[in-house]
C-alpha cells in the first residue's frame, strides 16, 4: 500500500494521477529522479501518462 499526500491552492484535471504515476515510475526504476527534475522545470517533457483512477481517494479538502 502506497499512501501519498498532497497539499495545494488548487489542482488542474487529472493532475494529481499524473503525479502519481510519475512518482510510480520513478519507484519502479522506469524514470529517473532527473527526468522528475527536467519536467518539474519545463525542461523537457518526459511522461504524461495517467494512473487509473482506481485505488485513488480523495479524503479531505480545507476551506
Amino acid at each position: 500500500m502506497i499512501i501519498l499526500y498532497f497539499q495545494g491552492d488548487a489542482f488542474l484535471r487529472s493532475q494529481i494521477r499524473m503525479m502519481c504515476d510519475f512518482l510510480l515510475k520513478v519507484c519502479y526504476n522506469e524514470l529517473s529522479l532527473e527526468d522528475l527534475i527536467a519536467q518539474r522545470e519545463r525542461q523537457k517533457r518526459v511522461s504524461t501518462t495517467l494512473l487509473p483512477p482506481c485505488g485513488l481517494y480523495l479524503s479531505r479538502i480545507f476551506y
